[in-house]
């Protein structure tokens, strides 16, 4: 199974454990450039558009997509991403609620990783 991981970049450290830890459980975690570093300053429109264009091909090839959200927070980056998402057909999974309606309602389910580990182990 191939998992697409979408959060803010705020959350890169736990998006690299969640990483490895899927990959321990043999599921194949995709998240491009997690180890992209530029300067805000040296951020432009075109970069920022490639990157974001590479994240969608990721959802595209993924059976799922999982929202990490440890703090209940989800940037506009990730808003749009459940939207596309959500227009491919993709299975999404929230890590928790946001407690906002108008993001919750396109989760197809609110899974912390272990349970999200067992439900993929139980399915054929």
């Amino acid at each position: 199974m191939k998992i697409t991981i979408c959060s803010t970049m705020k959350n890169a450290s736990l998006m690299g454990d969640l990483m490895m830890t899927f990959k321990q459980n043999q599921i194949e975690a995709l998240f491009p450039d997690l180890d992209f570093k530029i300067p805000d300053s040296g951020m432009t429109p075109e970069i920022r558009l490639e990157l974001q264009n590479n994240h969608f091909s990721k959802i595209r090839s993924s059976e799922m997509v999982y929202i990490l959200t440890p703090d209940k927070h989800i940037g506009q980056m990730v808003t749009l991403e459940i939207g596309y998402a959500k227009a491919l057909g993709k299975n999404i999974i929230f890590s928790q609620r946001t407690d906002q309606l108008d993001l919750d309602m396109f989760a197809d389910d609110f899974l912390d990783v272990n349970a999200l580990i067992n439900l993929i182990k139980l399915s054929p």
